[in-house]
């Protein structure tokens, strides 16, 4: 019977234990699906730069618990610190389809004024504003002044670029797992030798996980040698789990006070011109004349407006506009500022004497003194997709047309005053016509779709008044370049354009000015120019069409360069690249990458240049 007791009360006992660990799994699993962590590293091309040069990034985003890709935050912010926290640049990177995967990449320009020292590169999502600055992506990149360096101002050079000792320290033991850990691939880089010539073209292949996107990167060490503990295993595994598992077993969790940043925003309020009050029910006009982008939306009882679900590059410029139904001006409006992180600090660094002289000499030969400016010989090339203006010939046969001086008698008046203007045009059935016929209405190319039963005019006058407008036409439907988007009162349903142009024979173009001249009622309009996504640039690989002789004019220092780098479905990966005039140096091939089932891939190779 003792031995029952005993047996009924050890059941007990261990049911009690278990209902216990899964109280606390339980609470393991709603705290991570409440509050999940982002942990981020950034892959740079190499870790010292000169003034004048790039910074090329390719970052990686993972959720910290399974480290597979995260996607709740699309934008990250990179940010460049001095040694006294004293911010250089700003960037704002966005998660965008690439050769149909989603990927992240971008640069940081550096100054050729920039003093020389060691610098801080930052990355952070608006979700990690909920962690802190302690789970922030930090890394140490050296920059040299050219001229400094050849006045004999030798600095003291990175020696480490790893977090160890920094604001979340990573010990020993975190390095030794994080290097061991199943999780870790290092695939064996492959080349056809170990020792090139120079300007010597060089294949490299190696296996990884089937369809993971890499960064891959070439580097000449005699002028920018790479930490070899600077790895993406160390930044994902070694960084702490964001949450107290002390604390889930006394049942608190966290929850976040900021959420994932999915599109851009512009908010504020709209307060009275005499007392500063509040106003609710403003209708806030937004448009970027040069994205074609139109939006439009009401203050709440507060007074507060929200425009997003917009993407666009940063340098845009907004104008902002408060008014009554009517489209008169009301009161002003007050932009809340937006939100970055505060007082970020930078990494303490590592940095030591370099012994040999040969190495500054080496730095100094690939530079040039020129017209009293430095270059670097033979730098990396970013290339910058841009769109060509396109001619259109049909402003040359407009069927009518008021240009900007025109206009500008009409600047005071309604949209609807300077629509009689046009030799032609009515306003009938809330609508403008031209010659009997009802006109399409575009505004720098995009079609302009008012709500149901609205009067354009007033429409137009809301979103575009006469003092926004350059100046406008009349044109043949037929002759309207197709552009495949309609922004509409709220800001972009797509497509139609098509199907209205087939529809109308005639369309009323409206052309905004580049600037809005600030006088009398123009006042009230509020200009803002918000950080916006970077725009994407290109690192050019240089390549060689046929065999050259060396000259000693190739001192490239990243040799090669390529943020999305896809590993076949078969898990062969290959790529390309030609050697630098750097003879008697080694050069330094790196990948890192994230698997879509969370391995970190990362390894290395080097190759001496004789």
């Amino acid at each position: 019977m003792k031995t029952a007791h005993l047996l009924v009360f050890s059941l007990f006992l261990l049911s009690s234990s278990l209902s216990a660990q899964d109280e606390v799994q339980e609470r393991f699993s709603l705290q991570n699906r409440i509050m999940p962590q982002e942990k981020v590293h950034i892959m740079t091309d190499r870790n010292l730069y000169v003034g004048g040069d790039t910074i090329w990034l390719r970052p990686f985003i993972v959720d910290g618990l399974t480290m597979k890709p995260a996607l709740f935050s699309r934008f990250l912010y990179v940010e460049l610190l001095s040694q006294t926290d004293s911010l250089v640049y700003r960037a704002k990177l966005h998660m965008q389809p690439e050769r149909d995967v989603l990927t992240m990449r971008g640069y940081v320009p550096l100054d050729p004024t920039l003093p020389s020292g060691i610098y801080t590169l930052v990355g952070y999502t608006r979700w990690m504003l909920n962690a802190g600055e302690q789970y922030f992506f930090k890394r140490n990149v050296q920059v040299v002044n050219a001229r400094e360096l050849s006045n004999g101002a030798y600095p003291m050079l990175l020696t480490q670029t790893t977090q160890e000792d920094a604001y979340h320290p990573i010990d020993r033991t975190s390095l030794l797992k994080a290097d061991h850990n199943p999780r870790v691939y290092h695939p064996e880089i492959k080349t056809d030798k170990d020792s090139y010539s120079q300007r010597t073209f060089v294949e490299v292949s190696f296996r990884a996980p089937a369809n993971t996107v890499l960064a891959a990167s070439v580097t000449d060490d005699a002028a920018a040698p790479i930490d070899p503990t600077n790895a993406i295993q160390y930044e994902l595994f070694g960084q702490p789990f964001l949450h107290s598992i002390k604390d889930m077993e006394k049942g608190k969790l966290r929850y976040p006070t900021y959420l994932p940043e999915e599109f851009e925003i512009i908010t504020g309020r709209v307060r009275s011109s005499m007392r500063g009050r509040l106003l609710s029910g403003i209708e806030v006009s937004l448009i970027a004349p040069t994205q074609g982008y139109v939006d439009e939306q009401v203050s709440d009882e507060r007074g507060m407006f929200t425009f997003d679900g917009f993407d666009l590059p940063d340098g845009t410029r907004f104008f902002l506009r408060s008014h009554d139904e009517a489209g008169k001006d009301v009161g002003e409006i007050e932009l809340l500022p937006e939100l970055f992180a505060k007082d970020v600090h930078h990494l303490e660094a590592n940095a030591a004497e370099v012994e040999s002289q040969s190495f500054y000499d080496n730095l100094i030969t690939r530079m040039k003194y020129n017209n009293a400016q430095w270059e670097i010989l033979l730098n990396e090339i970013d290339v910058v997709g841009r769109t060509r203006e396109q001619l259109d010939p049909a402003g040359q046969n407009a069927l009518a047309r008021l240009d900007q001086s025109k206009v500008a008698e009409y600047k005071d008046y309604t949209f609807e005053t300077l629509l009689n203007a046009i030799p032609g045009v009515t306003v009938r059935d809330n609508h403008p016509h031209f010659r009997n016929e009802p006109l399409l209405v575009m505004i720098d190319n995009v079609l302009i779709q008012p709500p149901f039963g609205m009067n354009v005019p007033d429409y137009i006058n809301q979103i575009c008044p006469p003092y926004y407008v350059d100046y406008l036409d009349i044109v043949n439907t037929t002759a309207v370049p197709t552009i495949s988007r309609t922004i509409g009162p709220k800001g972009g349903a797509a497509g139609g354009q098509d199907r209205a142009l087939r529809t109308h024979n005639y369309c009323l173009r409206i052309f905004t000015l580049k600037e809005i001249p600030n006088v009398g009622k123009e006042s009230l309009v509020k200009e803002v120019t918000p950080l916006g996504h970077q725009h994407p640039r290109t690192f050019n690989n240089g390549v060689y069409q046929g065999p050259t002789t060396p000259n000693g004019t190739d001192q490239r220092i990243t040799l090669y360069w390529n943020p999305n780098l896809v590993v076949n479905a078969d898990g062969q990966c290959t790529f390309s690249f030609w050697t630098n005039d750097a003879q008697g140096s080694t050069c330094t091939i790196r990948i890192e990458g994230v698997s879509d089932d969370g391995n970190i891939i990362s390894s290395s190779k080097t190759i001496r240049i004789e």
